[in-house]
């Protein structure tokens, strides 16, 4: 699960850390607060489920606009206001690992009726302003096709060894 806040400075991360253990919430990893000063992202888990948390906290356009465009979710008595399909499809972009290019498929899988054109152009800033056009290339053999409404991207499937057999010809 990805959650926003808009500032840390807002909420603190100590007053953050105190409420999330009140929630049987605690930070994944040793010295999740450094980790997330530096990085924007508190990392942790909710222990009785074992769901791992992701806090982002907002310091780009990009993630002010991800934040009001958040939509509530409660879980037990909990309020989490959790990102858009697309914009979670544009963080997963713009991180790049290899779990990302799985999540992004079964993102759109799921979600037929995304914002090809949208997550594109965002994801199209990034690669430019990070000088990293893997980042868009990447991402476009996910995506639905803009051409074929309904039509799917798939992406490339590893090689598995398997050939199919061909007739030999006789000379």
């Amino acid at each position: 699960m990805l959650a926003w806040i808009e500032s840390a400075v807002q909420y603190g991360f100590y007053d953050l850390e105190s409420s999330a253990v009140e929630h049987a919430i605690e930070p994944r990893i040793s010295d999740a607060l450094e980790f997330a000063r530096s990085s924007r992202v508190l990392l942790l888990v909710h222990r009785p489920s074992g769901i791992p948390i992701d806090i982002a906290l907002a310091a780009l356009p990009f993630e002010e606009k991800a934040i009001r465009s958040a939509v509530e979710r409660t879980i037990g008595d909990l309020h989490v206001p959790l990102p858009t399909v697309e914009d979670l499809i544009i963080m997963k972009a713009i991180a790049q690992r290899p779990k990302d290019a799985l999540d992004i498929a079964a993102l759109v899988e799921a979600n037929p009726q995304i914002d090809v054109a949208g997550v594109t152009s965002v994801v199209r800033e990034f690669a430019e302003a990070l000088e990293l056009p893997s980042l868009l290339d990447d991402l476009v053999h996910l995506l639905p096709s803009q051409k074929e409404p309904g039509a799917r991207r798939r992406a490339k499937a590893a090689p598995t060894g398997k050939r199919r057999k061909s007739k030999s010809r006789k000379a």
